[in-house]
């Protein structure tokens, strides 16, 4: 009998409460066959990052616990973060790990949409792998206009979601999920106010502007840092490395004078994505686990 493995990464539209947000932690932790391998929340994208992995059986159970979390503490009528979103559990990626093909991932993460939407009265909208329309598998698209667009969006005949009601939760918005590869988030700092210039240097790295293949790059301003921030989402680290990325940003912020602060990876990154040195080169300050299978193993 083989073990079958997926990673959930949901994202959640609170990164401020953190009594709240340790809480969860610990519902999640009492789940049998769930594994916490990762948490981080971040005060200005007012945003909290989950790395799951477990049975399909365990991710459907912690996700259950997510959404009965959320109704009980976000109101995204209220919520206002430099992360662009749609929901409170704004996206649940899936990506399979042992025992479990894509497209096995994908049927699973089709029944999955269909409980969650039923449960909670929550459209949602699959992406990526598991999209059913083709302009859905950019995540961007979904996400473009966020919640306070989303009503109007949803009344056009192309933005019903696939499970769930024609209409945005009042109080959750909706949700994208899907299947997906390994996606790596890092984010790099800068003193004061150089927003024009950390916007340049994102432009200049993301593909959609001309850039580097599977990155996707914004610059933003950190009100409670009063710092600058580059956000990346590096979409597939096997088209574009990691190593290749940290040297075009060196290069590229030379070229516009800018000087970073630190950096920082957000979740866990697999193993064939790090090379000796790296947290130096990413110029990483937590002295932490980075590697998915050293988590995993700790864990199993």
């Amino acid at each position: 009998m083989r073990y079958t493995l997926l990673e959930c990464v949901p994202n959640l539209s609170e990164g401020r409460n953190l009594p709240a947000l340790n809480g969860l932690t610990q519902e999640l932790n009492q789940i049998k066959g769930l594994y916490l391998l990762d948490f981080s929340a971040d005060a200005d994208h007012h945003r909290s990052v989950f790395t799951l992995a477990g049975s399909p059986e365990a991710i459907e159970a912690g996700l259950n616990q997510i959404y009965t979390w959320s109704l009980k503490h976000i109101d995204l009528r209220r919520h206002q973060g430099a992360h662009p979103r749609i929901g409170a559990v704004d996206v649940a990626p899936l990506i399979p790990l042992q025992g479990i093909s894509t497209e096995e991932a994908v049927q699973f993460s089709l029944g999955l949409a269909q409980n969650l939407a039923q449960r909670f009265q929550i459209p949602i909208f699959l992406y990526e792998s598991s999209a059913l329309l083709k302009q859905r598998t950019n995540l961007a698209v979904i996400r473009k206009g966020q919640f306070e667009g989303l009503a109007e969006k949803m009344k056009q005949p192309e933005w019903q979601p696939d499970f769930g009601p024609s209409a945005p939760h009042p109080r959750l918005g909706a949700t994208a999920l899907g299947v997906r590869e390994f996606l790596i988030a890092y984010n790099l700092f800068f003193a004061g106010h150089q927003l024009e210039s950390v916007k340049a240097l994102a432009a200049s790295l993301r593909e959609s502007s001309g850039g580097l293949k599977a990155v996707k790059a914004l610059g933003l301003w950190l009100p409670s840092r009063q710092q600058c921030q580059l956000s990346i989402n590096l979409t597939d680290f096997r088209q574009t490395s990691l190593k290749t990325l940290s040297s075009e940003i060196k290069t590229s912020t030379q070229r516009l004078k800018l000087s970073p602060l630190h950096g920082e990876l957000i979740g866990l990154i697999p193993r064939a994505a790090s090379w000796p040195g790296f947290e130096a080169c990413l110029l990483l300050q937590e002295t932490r686990n980075f590697i998915l299978e050293e988590a995993l193993k700790s864990c199993l």
